[in-house]
């Protein structure tokens, strides 16, 4: 996805342990603006994600 970083999550300095623990809710890297909402439109859903894993 293409666009602008608005928020980068620096609690993950201290706590990288989060990304694992809380990954949709308190673990997320960053926050992006993104210039060309229609891309969006390629990202997997969780469920479709983990199919592609059984692959």
């Amino acid at each position: 996805v293409s666009g602008k970083v608005i928020d980068v999550n620096s609690s993950l300095e201290d706590s990288p342990e989060t990304v694992n623990l809380s990954a949709f809710e308190e673990g997320w890297f960053f926050k992006i603006e993104a210039t060309d909402i229609s891309e969006l439109e390629n990202l997997l859903l969780p469920e479709q994600y983990s199919e592609h894993c059984q692959d």
